[in-house]
């Protein structure tokens, strides 16, 4: 009976959770990089060439886009190029956009509700990997955490690869770490799958082929195993079946092309493959210019061009600072102003737990031997979302998007469910405190939904402080336009709207009649009457090309829009557009 109870609950988190993507999915307009995943997702499947969008595997965007091709949706590829060096994806996803016009909303919403699976996949993945570790009602915090987590449902509701590279990278780690307790071919060969699926979904992920086998050979010398050549073999296997999956997404295209074929303009790799001539100029080294690529060329390309943004330099904003070069701490101030505070406790909570159990004598000795084993695996496995936020933390050259160290949200949750473990001090003050603390983070999040995106925790002042700190997806990435055109005809139908949007759907798909806002206004009594809509990110001084209503594409310098700072709001519009009114004067 408590089973059945228990599988009715986790079921009906998992409906909620879907039910509240798919409504996200259709209230949003398209973000910044959709048009252009849409755009490469449909390339893949009509050309079957993947040189669209190559910074990220195909996965997301082709099964995304897999409605589409039952629709009647116009593209436009004047703009298409497989230049190795170049991105044309965004152009081709901007003709994507005018090609359809307000069709491009309905597609968009489709192509998201294909996505929300890789959500869910998310969800149960933390439920089991918390209820192994800590215990059943664990599991279920876990995933309650999860399915109301704010990074989760504001990304979870787009098309982009971000969630389906979490939960994938989250299950083939959890997958290795049972993997590294009960070494099977079973789950050898469902491990080597989801790391397959994983790299397919997330570039990111290319440091797991490295780390799982650092992580074996550490488990081998920790547990003092000596049946290491059975499990050498499947360790074998599952980077086999990975690297396999990976290859085959891209039908092997690019496989075997020298190396020397790649125009790698990153620091990194011009550091290592590059050396002077005769004349002074750097070129490959001929050695390694012929070697054959044991990667898909489109991959290892746009690996090379994903690191080569992250050097920078690029301008980054952060607490109300401009800077060309950005923060060590960047991404550890996202995680600690965007994930909810009440997680944040809990983890800490947990992890003192944890110690005070694994130091304590007494309370070790009441824990099985199988679950330390557990522990231990699943510690080990943690070191791959610490890579991964280390890697980005040390490249500082753009700092842009915190979603880019969303591995390590899962991981926050799970541990924070850990004030349910049956064993230590004070059990049922923790389990009070843990499903306390998680209802109110649950609480918390769903108060601001369906505005997830812009979410900000208590101990940042809430969404509406969003702009002090951080900007881009983090807050403000083009998706309440459609939620603008219902606040203009519900509040000011008869009135002019002057719009500065940051985004590149133009306003005027969704319906919205508007001008672009004056420049650089010295002062703003001398603005026309009428409302005037500032996006977030330019508000905070960021240089942008905005488009006006006959799709002319107008730059906007940096600053330009700054001085409606001197304004107060009068409404915003998802915490991502600000209102300001200018009243007629007599």
């Amino acid at each position: 009976m408590v089973a059945r109870r228990h599988r009715v609950v986790v079921n009906g988190l998992l409906a909620v959770h879907a039910l509240l993507l798919a409504w996200s999915a259709a209230v949003h307009s398209p973000v910044i990089d959709e048009p252009a995943h849409l755009s490469a997702g449909i390339s893949h499947w009509h050309h079957g060439t993947f040189s669209l969008y190559r910074v990220n595997p195909p996965l997301a965007r082709m099964v995304a886009t897999v409605p589409l091709l039952l629709t009647d949706i116009q593209t436009d590829w004047s703009h298409y190029s497989d230049d190795l060096s170049g991105r044309p994806e965004f152009a081709v996803g901007d003709d994507l956009v005018v090609a359809n016009g307000m069709g491009i909303f309905t597609y968009a919403m489709m192509a998201r509700w294909a996505c929300i699976p890789f959500s869910l996949l998310g969800g149960i993945v933390c439920y089991h990997w918390g209820r192994l570790l800590f215990g059943r009602r664990a599991g279920l915090v876990a995933l309650t955490l999860w399915c109301s987590s704010p990074t989760i449902l504001g990304h979870g509701a787009l098309l982009t690869p971000d969630v389906a590279g979490t939960s994938l990278g989250l299950a083939a780690c959890y997958l290795f770490s049972w993997w590294l307790v009960r070494p099977s071919w079973r789950v050898t060969l469902l491990c080597g799958v989801v790391l397959g699926l994983a790299e397919c979904a997330k570039s990111t992920w290319i440091v797991l082929f490295v780390l799982f086998p650092l992580l074996w050979l550490a488990h081998l010398v920790i547990v003092r195993s000596r049946a290491w050549k059975s499990s050498a073999l499947q360790l074998g296997l599952v980077l086999a079946l990975g690297w396999f999956c990976l290859l085959s997404i891209y039908a092997f295209d690019g496989f075997g092309a020298p190396v020397g074929s790649v125009p790698f303009k990153s620091k990194l790799a011009r550091r290592w493959l590059y050396s002077p001539n005769s004349n002074g100029e750097f070129e490959m080294r001929p050695t390694l210019a012929k070697l054959p690529l044991p990667l898909p060329r489109d991959f290892v390309a746009g690996l090379d061009h994903q690191y080569r943004d992250l050097e920078g330099p690029d301008r980054s904003y952060l607490r109300g600072a401009w800077r060309t070069e950005g923060w060590w701490y960047y991404y550890l101030y996202g995680l600690a102003v965007k994930e909810h505070c009440g997680v944040l406790i809990l983890a800490a909570l947990s992890s003192c737990l944890l110690l005070s159990v694994v130091g304590g004598r007494k309370s070790r000795s009441r824990v099985s031997k199988h679950r330390k084993e557990i522990w231990l695996a699943s510690a080990m496995t943690c070191l791959c979302p610490v890579v991964v936020l280390a890697v980005a933390s040390a490249n500082t050259g753009m700092n842009h998007h915190v979603r880019y160290v969303m591995p390590v949200v899962p991981y926050l949750l799970v541990l924070a469910s850990g004030g349910c473990f049956r064993f230590g001090p004070l059990l049922r003050t923790r389990v009070c405190l843990t499903i306390a603390l998680a209802a109110y983070a649950a609480l918390s999040s769903l108060v601001c939904f369906p505005h997830s995106l812009s979410y900000f925790n208590e101990f940042a002042g809430g969404p509406s402080s969003g702009i002090f700190h951080l900007n881009n997806s983090n807050i403000d990435w083009g998706q309440d336009l459609l939620m603008l055109r219902d606040w203009k005809r519900k509040n000011a139908p008869d009135e002019p709207l002057y719009l500065a949007y940051f985004g590149r759907v133009n306003p005027s798909h969704a319906g919205i009649d508007y001008h672009l806002p004056p420049q650089f206004q010295e002062s703003p009594e001398t603005l026309a009457p009428g409302w005037y809509g500032v996006s977030v990110t330019l508000l905070q001084g960021r240089a942008y090309s905005v488009e006006s209503s006959d799709g002319k594409s107008v730059h906007c310098p940096e600053n330009a829009y700054s001085y409606f700072g001197e304004m107060t709001p009068d409404d915003r519009v998802g915490h991502s557009i600000f209102l300001f009114h200018v009243a007629r004067r007599h």
